[in-house]
């Protein structure tokens, strides 16, 4: 399957707790996933190589590396304010509906 960007904002929208999601609408879900692939896209994590590492480990280490370096980036850019609380729940959200494409 490949990805939606529509599909991708109502799957993340649903998975964030109520209080989170009403906090986000449709257009801040894209601009989020536009920074996201921007993040990943400039610090090479589009093409993952894992090689001889533990993928978990190497899963855990990219998902902090860019709850982080979002954190950074949506704080500086005022366009949209994502409260840096919720950026891992997005994150998470975006990386469950990845996922669901392997599927």
């Amino acid at each position: 399957m490949e990805f939606d960007d529509q599909k991708a904002i109502e799957f993340i929208l649903a998975q964030l707790p109520a209080d989170v999601a009403e906090r986000y609408d449709e257009d801040m879900i894209q601009y989020f996933l536009d920074t996201l692939f921007d993040f990943y896209e400039d610090n090479g994590m589009l093409d993952i190589d894992f090689a001889d590492d533990d993928i978990e480990e190497c899963e855990a280490r990219e998902r902090a590396q860019t709850i982080d370096g979002l954190t950074k980036i949506l704080a500086k850019d005022k366009f949209y304010e994502f409260l840096p609380d919720d950026i891992a729940l997005l994150v998470d959200a975006e990386t469950a509906y990845e996922y669901t494409l392997d599927n």
